[in-house]
């Protein structure tokens, strides 16, 4: 009986123990209960003004749209208007730097940003970066997104998310779901499956460049991290303090730019951006400027938009400006603490150190691998990167150390981001004087002993740098799968959507940007959204199979991509097929971080160009060779002589991959190079592959990865493709889970007629309350049950006692 009532008790204490995380402006963080089965945010996506203070009003923090102006100089923040409004003073010499009379007030803090430009930026929850959300593994989150934009769409994706059997919530606006008007809201809802440092960020237009990103941190379970993972990553010191707090110590890293990045966009084509403060009509004739890149050490290019400023937590500096204020993140001496590095980068990739520590790295993209010592990290956009900080008083007496992310690009002074490093909770720190007590201590690096650089874009640093490479082909997986489970290397020819070359490119005179000659066109409507698309001919769904690369130009279609099937992936079986793709550069020397969403992959190996006796590369990987048309464009890359390389076999053993090999989400490709990865098709949906630099995306350089037949797809929930908000409860959202209908069972449930989705709303409202009658049904009748065996009960005592009367 009792387990009964536990049962019923624990079935209950499920269907209640959500908690409403709160989100208010201004706080970095939304932490949620690991004890809570269900976590809820609200994140408001609302315009805001660099340099502006806002007044807060009502329970929820809703900020009303008239701002007071700021400027800021060595006395702290100074209003544009001397006035004493809500968000104004009059003796504003008054004011600390820390912000405490404007919250005092409900106002607040004016954003910096760059220090010195004054431009509209996308705040989430009234700051950029948005708040981290804290999660633990394994519970349900509920995430309701409001657009206020005044004239923009949005949608939010869960970067590196699996989103297994939710693909409609990945977030990828005219492929996972519509995106979401002016005015509107959409639930997303999903399980948090794994753990790890992920992000989340918009997936309409440029808009993650103007500040619409945050970090999404998923917890391991506590006894997992302690007695599995600490000890292989900390063997050293078993004993000692490990401080993991990702909502103080997340950092996010992004390059700034000085205007709206729409207008940046367009200068580029135009080369506008060579003379950013000249009017039209002084600039000189451009017809013949050359295509400006920012050049790294080898000759590869990653970025044709000039370096500005970039931001670490929404703070940084321009040039020589000292008085922005900067990012501070605090620490106790004599403890091991966890930070989780999120490359929210527009276009640059960064090398990231610490003054006077060196770093351990632990994790990438979500995945531990055995720990690495270096002393640089170089994250490329939508990359992640977890180190271990021993901060045992590494530099004696010294309680201040710069952190610095510096951009790959070959100029000298080199281009960089500052955040400090506190000992002290930065209570010594001197702003006014821009931080000038924080000595140099960058570590010494010599060509006898080498700073260690991890995830280099190119091969090596030139002979005799004082720098060294740490390949992702030099890591090694902490927790490899089974032989059994590796995957298969090279493919049975009897798979042929099982191996995929693809090269991304600049092609062609306009410079569009390609995969194998096709520039990607968003569908009208969401893919994943819509069951209706199924009954139409296949080449509606693909439009590229229509389009044929002419001698001038790429295609510029809906480029879908067929991987697998029901037969090439058996969970239950050994000898499923595994999923080889080929990311390459070869016709530019332009690096590229690919990012597949779905899933992650095992990188398998990296190639390079050919290099020169400086360290130049200067001309492609002969390991490929590719078909071209009219302008060089590449359409059909494969191996050359038909047989992969000598090194990639070497790192294939009895018909498959070593279990060595790491796994990420986004990997760099290098200029002129390829990167070689697999995995495992076990997630039927459509999941956008794409290059996560801003601008590359926007020219194209993106596709929609189909993975199964698409009637084996999890069909969409119902309305969820109509104009305005989509709300739902968790409650309908496990019923309709455990539903479980796919596109060919709802198209079969309305006689083969087109739908949008599975069952409706209303009858998993039906479901739900069908469900809390049949458990106060259960309760009834234990009770009853109870009852009468308790009566019977004393009954029989009763009877017993007047027999011995």
């Amino acid at each position: 009986m009792s387990a009964v009532l536990l049962l019923l008790a624990s079935l209950l204490f499920q269907l209640v123990a959500a908690e409403v995380v709160s989100c208010p402006d201004q706080q970095s963080y939304c932490n949620c209960s690991s004890t809570a089965s269900v976590c809820e945010f609200i994140l408001r996506i609302e315009y805001r003004h660099t340099f502006t203070s806002y007044k807060l009003f009502g329970s929820n923090n809703q900020q009303s749209f008239d701002g007071e102006g700021y400027f800021l100089n060595r006395s702290g923040y100074i209003p544009t208007v001397q006035q004493d409004g809500d968000c104004n003073f009059d003796d504003p010499r008054t004011r600390p730097f820390t912000g405490s009379d404007f919250t005092r007030r409900g106002c607040s803090v004016p954003m910096t940003v760059d220090g010195v430009n004054y431009r509209a930026i996308i705040a989430i929850n009234g700051q950029i970066p948005g708040p981290t959300l804290v999660v633990t593994s394994g519970q349900t989150v509920h995430i309701r997104v409001v657009n206020s934009l005044v004239s923009q769409s949005v949608s939010i994706h869960w970067h590196g998310l699996f989103q297994k059997d939710t693909p409609w919530m990945d977030g990828v606006g005219f492929v996972s779901h519509p995106p979401i008007d002016p005015g509107s809201s959409f639930d997303y809802i999903f399980t948090a499956g794994q753990s790890g440092t992920y992000w989340y960020h918009s997936h309409v237009g440029s808009e993650r460049a103007d500040g619409l990103f945050g970090g999404l941190v998923l917890r391991d379970p506590d006894t997992f991290f302690e007695q599995v993972v600490r000890p292989q990553i900390l063997p050293e010191d078993s004993s000692s303090i490990l401080v993991d707090s990702p909502e103080l110590h997340t950092i996010t890293v992004i390059d700034w730019m000085r205007e709206h990045p729409n207008d940046m966009f367009v200068k580029m084509n135009d080369s506008l951006f060579f003379f950013p403060d000249a009017p039209v009509s002084t600039v000189p004739d451009r017809s013949n400027t050359p295509h400006e890149e920012s050049d790294l050490i080898d000759g590869t290019g990653t970025s044709a938009v000039p370096y500005w400023s970039g931001l670490i937590n929404g703070r940084g500096r321009f040039d020589s400006n000292t008085l922005a204020p900067l990012s501070v993140f605090s620490v106790e001496s004599n403890r091991y603490y966890r930070f989780r590095l999120v490359g929210s980068n527009a276009m640059l990739a960064f090398n990231f150190s610490i003054d006077g520590h060196t770093l351990r790295a632990i994790a990438s993209d979500g995945s531990y691998y055995q720990p690495r010592d270096v002393e640089y990290i170089v994250i490329h956009s939508g990359e992640r990167y977890d180190f271990i900080l021993n901060t045992t008083n590494p530099n004696r007496g010294q309680t201040n150390f710069w952190i610095r992310a510096e951009t790959l690009v070959d100029t000298s002074p080199r281009q960089s981001v500052l955040a400090v490093l506190s000992y002290t909770n930065g209570n010594d720190l001197d702003w006014r004087n821009g931080y000038s007590n924080i000595p140099d201590a960058r570590p010494t690096c010599t060509s006898a002993s080498p700073c260690r650089v991890l995830n280099c874009p190119f091969q090596q640093y030139p002979a005799g740098s004082a720098l060294t490479c740490i390949s992702l082909m030099n890591l090694s997986s902490l927790f490899p799968p089974p032989t059994n489970k590796l995957p298969k290397f090279p493919p049975s020819s009897s798979c042929p959507d099982c191996i995929h070359f693809l090269n991304f490119g600049f092609d062609g005179p306009r410079d569009d940007s390609f995969i194998n000659g096709k520039s990607l066109q968003l569908p009208n409507t969401a893919y994943a959204t819509n069951c209706a698309q199924y009954t139409s001919s296949k080449s509606i769904i693909n439009t590229c199979d229509r389009c044929t690369v002419n001698t001038t130009s790429g295609c510029r279609c809906i480029h879908v991509i067929p991987i697998a099937n029901a037969a090439t992936f058996d969970p239950n079986s050994d000898e499923h097929e595994s999923i080889i793709m080929i990311f390459s550069s070869l016709n530019s020397p332009d690096t590229h971080p690919i990012h597949l969403h779905g899933h992650n992959f095992q990188i398998l190996y990296t190639g390079y160009g050919t290099y020169d006796s400086n360290g130049k590369v200067t001309s492609p990987s002969t390991d490929l060779v590719c078909d071209t048309v009219g302008n060089n464009i590449c359409v059909t890359p494969r191996w050359a002589n038909g047989t992969p390389p000598a090194g990639l076999m070497a790192r294939v053993s009895n018909g498959r991959v070593i279990g060595s090999a790491i796994s990420k989400d986004t990997v760099m490709v290098p200029g002129y190079g390829y990167v070689v990865i697999a995995l495992q098709a076990d997630n039927p949906g459509y999941w956008f592959l794409h290059c996560h630099i801003e601008f590359h995306q926007a020219l194209g350089m993106a596709a929609i990865v189909q993975e199964y037949d698409p009637l084996q797809h999890k069909a969409p929930p119902p309305n969820i493709n109509n104009h305005g908000s989509f709300q739902w409860s968790v409650e309908e959202f496990k019923q309709f889970q455990d539903d479980g209908s796919t596109c060919a069972d709802s198209i079969a449930s309305t006689g083969g007629a087109p739908t949008t989705g599975g069952i409706s709303l209303s009858q998993t409202k039906f479901g739900v309350m069908i469900g809390v009658i049949v458990l106060l049904f259960i309760v009834v009748v234990v009770m009853a049950i109870v009852s009468c065996a308790y009566f019977v009960y004393r009954r029989k005592v009763t009877t017993r006692h007047e027999r011995f009367r």
